[in-house]
């Protein structure tokens, strides 16, 4: 595993504290799979709770190619760094599956964070994740082949979307080749032809639509 990517034991802590933190407050909502959620140059005042599903944050550059920056899931709070900033979104949010999300105004948001220490503990934790899933890429980038680019976001994948099976962790979310491309910044066949390689090598297996990265032996 990429040293720069948190335990497992964060997930499990910061993200129940969050959905507790914020279970009554709040506007909630449903959205389908690929909806618009916000985009780069919105002033928002609110922060978004994810009560289900997986949101994408991204660029799109002038030709319209999407590069994926990170996953976000159940638990997982989005906006509050813009928030935090007081400027506007830098980036492009969608939802990767059909999502149902809580909108939390600005007031209400840092009111909550003062009623209890764990609280902020958490935000903080989930902001530490969100710079240790950031370094990891852009050591990947700078040091790894497509090979071990790939491998190592399946890793990541499985850490922070995954449960745990008799052979190894499967991936909660059935993400496309596309999607892979756009996370790493590569081709569909180039991804297709490296999945392969590495179901080949036993590092993987696919179950109904789902990646599943296999226990090292």
């Amino acid at each position: 595993m990429n040293t720069f990517f948190p335990s497992k034991a964060i997930y499990n802590s910061y993200r129940p504290v969050l959905l507790k933190a914020f279970s009554q407050s709040g506007a909630k909502f449903t959205l389908p799979k690929g909806a618009l959620i916000s985009c780069d140059g919105e002033v928002n005042n609110y922060v978004y709770l994810i009560c289900s599903g997986c949101i994408s944050h991204s660029f799109v550059d002038e030709n319209g190619n999407v590069r994926i920056l990170l996953l976000l899931s159940t638990g997982d709070v989005f906006g509050e760094i813009t928030l935090l900033q007081e400027d506007e979104d830098k980036v492009i949010t969608t939802a990767i599956t059909p999502v149902i999300l809580k909108r939390i105004n600005k007031i209400e948001f840092f009111d909550i964070l003062k009623i209890n220490p764990a609280y902020t503990k958490a935000i903080m934790q989930l902001h530490s994740t969100k710079i240790r899933i950031l370094m990891a890429q852009i050591k990947d980038t700078a040091y790894c082949n497509i090979s071990q680019r790939l491998y190592n976001l399946l890793l990541r994948l499985a850490h922070q979307h995954g449960t745990s099976v008799p052979s190894g962790i499967r991936i909660k979310y059935p993400f496309t080749h596309e999607d892979f491309s756009q996370m790493l910044g590569s081709t569909r066949s180039t991804i297709t032809r490296e999945l392969s390689k590495l179901e080949k090598e036993g590092k993987i297996c696919k179950v109904h639509r789902h990646i599943v990265v296999m226990h090292c032996k």
